[in-house]
């Protein structure tokens, strides 16, 4: 029957139809707050509550579900094999901070990777995060810092509810390469033939760091919030990054 009609109803009294739901009087037999899921796999409507008012008996229930129970169902429709052999590619780009003691630096990061049987991410992540300040009290003018960040990790991933709101919550574990650069511009008073000259002398450093870290991820729908801290065994401090953006 597959392509012959968008949409069927067998009884009851179809009173609209929009793009995201159509409303019916058809009596059904299931809770309130169960899904209705269409041919193509699409959810298309949720019982509401009903009352029956013929007796004394009225019929109250919850007229939205359990919000683990619709996440999950969102995370399986268009998968009709169900989870096994499932992967998804999933992408997202987010506004960052780094805070590197006593520094803090602004950037972005870009995140590409896979989620397999909605339970297990491995992701690849590259962010630029930069400064700029104007140091007092020395001959340095001004000061530009650069971080160049290639990630790498494997997280767990687990569906947590709290009340009706919804979220994947993602833990995990992984590797970062770091490229710090930093430019330096001083000022320097000399006194030639008698004539006081400021000169400026431009100085720039370049390192290279591999350190572990630990990755804490929330998503709710689209939106994304993480957190990232990395450890400096050599120095021994720690680096934390903040993001908050989308992954789709």
């Amino acid at each position: 029957m597959r392509g012959l009609l968008p949409w069927g109803a067998s009884q009851g009294i179809v009173s609209a139809r929009g793009i995201r739901a159509i409303q019916t009087d058809a009596a059904t037999h299931v809770r309130a707050g169960t899904p209705v899921v269409g041919c193509h796999g699409r959810l298309v409507a949720l019982v509401g509550a009903s009352a029956q008012t013929g007796g004394s008996h009225t019929e109250g229930v919850r007229a939205m579900p359990a919000a683990p129970a619709i996440a999950d169902l969102v995370a399986r429709i268009g998968h009709g094999e169900g989870y096994a052999g499932r992967v998804d590619l999933v992408g997202g780009l987010a506004l960052a901070a780094l805070y590197e003691d006593p520094t803090w630096l602004g950037g972005a990061t870009l995140t590409l990777g896979i989620v397999a049987l909605d339970a297990v991410t491995l992701a690849a992540r590259g962010g630029y995060f930069f400064s700029n300040e104007q140091p007092t009290g020395s001959d340095v003018v001004s000061l530009h810092r650069e971080r160049f960040r290639a990630d790498g990790f494997i997280a767990w991933r687990q569906l947590i509810a709290v009340g009706r709101m919804a979220a994947h919550l993602e833990l995990g574990a992984g590797g970062s390469v770091t490229s710090a650069n930093e430019q330096q511009r001083r000022a320097v008073l000399t006194t030639e033939a008698g004539a006081s000259t400021l000169r400026f002398t431009d100085t720039g450093t370049q390192s290279w760091s591999v350190r572990p870290m630990l990755v804490l991820n929330l998503q709710a729908g689209p939106m994304l919030a993480g957190y990232t801290v990395e450890f400096d065994v050599d120095r021994e401090h720690a680096v934390h990054v903040f993001q908050l953006g989308g992954r789709y």
